[in-house]
């Protein structure tokens, strides 16, 4: 049993070892040995009435996705019911949960709102909290203003319901590789409350977090901040010790020198007399050799995500830094050239990649168009605009036209989210209209959205090749010619796509869907026969559709009536499956990455595409189909 948490359990023998968490009737295992895991959960089921869930994907109300390089801890379903249980589903996004401009205080004379819905938002809120720590302040904030809330209040907590709209699939990611040693962070904000002025301070092992409590001064408010992250660190010293593991001294990081020497001067001085006794032992744990205080820069005080208001750019930082992040995918997000480079200080599994991040030439080109000043845009492309040739409508400087056009699909090099959209209005340079052009502006508003996107390379990423086609059949308005939509991954790195018109219009979604999937596999040819000069050797090469019938095409050795008009050079792909050369897999539409390459979508697909979709569920659908073909990392 647990020294700590009496409902822990260990089982050691030999060198295996056994864990079993215990809470009420929901019980979890784990081990070092398959064979010590089975018979346990045999002995149990011959002991007690339960049901045996399999591998660990839900517990208390967590969703929990584990592989091979670690665990993503997360809560995106409970999200997405949030929003729509308040009506925020189709709210504008927001970049952070609160306004660095925004003071809340009672606001008495304020209009009243309903006290139950709003004590019903933050009580969602803060379940929420468990897997969310970036809105782990703003939350317990507006918590304080459930006894009479105000309008202002429930707009406050209306903007985190539109930050967890822009951020909806952000996860708490625990690292395979990760070290095992032991590191806190303390800050506060000294009289933050404008009611009574009392303190808030925030304190983070990753894990934990504790706010809120009365200090008197600067000094007074990081030194029970520290000690707080002290109690923290020691609670967690003794669990683990549970586990077989030791540790020296643990860092403890603050950012004000004052508590420092408080904690590291054995003489009470008047201006520390005031401070509680009980809050002494960070002192006595410090001349034990239990713990070290060190000092550091206020910009890496992970602690401040939760005391006080911040700026984005900051609180993207601190929040990638506290292992919040979006499922890696696509693109990613958040990760500047000045994160890269801190990376390189900071010893954490969770930095192993380098985006490549085009954002300068962005800035460039929206300064160059004048679209610098611009309304930001959540897509790059409405989905309620079909673009036509418009010929009468009013003409626009063609020159100019064909300048922004240039510009984009030179930045669609690093930036595939643009792809169709940008190659759409190519197909007007002749003789541009108004509304063509405000399709481009509308790119440029979505770029002022998204300046800091880029494309994600992971150092331990598989090399297994894969590939996504799709087609929109007789999407162009004016020759009914379909579009095809084609990306290829190494691993979880996009390392090629394309969004293009087909040659010749096709007479059916079959024959549409056909002639992309035959694009695609020529891409992955090449690219297999290039990755051969390094060495690489695949096997089949997966090509993931959406539609059943291009795969019975492709399998069928028979040419029946309703193919025969289908072009006799795209059949290469039947030729080269027979071989085994490749293995056609059916995915649902709305797991089709290259979706985002034939179509304009709205704002949560598109995202979702962004961002990568739910690698667990494609794993599930190519694994019921052909086990073992392909590693799908997160």
């Amino acid at each position: 049993m647990g020294s700590m948490d009496k409902t822990l359990f260990l089982l050691k023998h030999s060198k295996d070892l056994l864990i079993v968490q215990i809470y009420v009737d929901d019980i979890i295992f784990g081990g070092s040995s398959h064979a010590f895991c089975s018979k346990f959960s045999e002995q149990m089921s011959r002991e007690f009435e339960m049901s045996m869930m399999g591998e660990l994907q839900f517990f208390l109300g967590l969703q929990i996705r584990q592989t091979p390089q670690g665990t993503f801890v997360h809560q995106s379903k409970y999200t997405r019911d949030l929003l729509h249980k308040f009506e925020m589903a189709d709210a504008s996004p927001q970049m952070t949960p609160m306004s660095t401009s925004n003071a809340l205080d009672a606001d008495e004379d304020g209009k009243e709102v309903d006290q139950k819905v709003y004590r019903g938002m933050i009580g969602s809120l803060l379940y929420l909290t468990a897997t969310r720590p970036d809105i782990q302040f703003v939350v317990g904030l507006c918590a304080r203003f459930q006894a009479s809330p105000r309008e202002s209040h429930r707009t406050a907590v209306k903007q985190i319901l539109r930050y967890i709209k822009f951020t909806p699939e952000f996860e708490l990611w625990y690292s395979a590789d990760s070290s095992l040693s032991l590191l806190g962070f303390s800050d506060s904000d000294h009289a933050g409350c404008r009611i009574d002025r009392k303190s808030t301070f925030g304190t983070c092992q990753f894990l934990g977090t504790s706010l809120s409590s009365v200090a008197t001064s600067t000094c007074e408010a990081e030194y029970v901040a520290a000690a707080s992250c002290c109690s923290q660190i020691l609670w967690m010293l003794a669990t683990l010790r549970d586990y077989g593991l030791t540790y020296g001294r643990i860092p403890i990081l603050c950012d004000s020198s004052s508590p420092i020497s408080v904690a590291k001067n054995p003489v009470l001085h008047s201006r520390a007399k005031h401070i509680d006794v009980r809050y002494h032992f960070l002192r006595d744990n410090y001349e034990k050799g239990m713990i070290d205080i060190v000092k550091m820069a206020s910009k890496n005080q992970m602690g401040q995500v939760r005391p006080r208001r911040i700026f984005p750019k900051v609180f993207r930082f601190l929040t990638s830094k506290l292992g919040v992040q979006r499922r890696i995918g696509l693109l990613a997000t958040w990760r500047t050239s000045e994160d890269c480079v801190e990376a390189k200080k900071i010893k954490s599994s969770s930095w192993s990649s380098v985006p490549d991040i085009s954002a300068k030439y962005t800035r460039d080109i929206l300064k160059k168009f004048n679209m610098g000043d611009s309304k930001p845009m959540t897509t790059p492309m409405s989905t309620n605009t079909a673009h036509d040739a418009d010929e009468d409508g009013e003409a626009v400087d063609q020159k100019e036209f064909r300048g922004m056009i240039g510009s984009l699909l030179y930045l669609t090099a690093t930036r595939p989210d643009i792809q169709f959209a940008v190659c759409l209005c190519a197909r007007y340079q002749a003789s541009p209209r108004t509304s063509q052009r405000q399709a481009v502006k509308r790119i440029f508003r979505y770029l002022k959205f998204t300046t800091e996107l880029g494309l994600w390379y992971s150092w331990g990423s598989s090399l297994s090749l894969r590939g996504f086609s799709d087609a929109d059949h007789a999407g162009c308005r004016i020759d009914r010619k379909s579009t095809s939509g084609t990306c290829q991954l190494l691993g979880t790195s996009l390392v090629s796509w394309s969004s293009r018109k087909q040659a010749s219009v096709a007479l059916s979604t079959t024959e549409a869907e056909y002639v992309a999937a035959a694009s695609c596999y020529s891409q992955l040819l090449w690219m297999k026969a290039t990755l051969s000069d390094f060495g690489l050797r695949f096997g089949r090469i997966p090509l993931l559709v959406d539609s059943t019938s291009t795969i019975s095409v492709a399998k069928n050795p028979v040419l029946h009536s309703r193919t025969k008009h289908i072009d006799v050079r795209f059949h290469f792909l039947r030729d080269h499956y027979e071989k085994g050369d490749i293995e056609l897999i059916h995915v649902v539409s709305a797991n089709q990455l290259a979706d985002i390459f034939t179509k304009p979508l709205e704002f949560d697909a598109f995202t979702l595409q962004v961002e990568g979709v739910d690698n667990a569920l494609i794993k599930g659908e190519i694994e019921s189909q052909w086990t073992g073909l392909i590693t799908l990392l997160v």
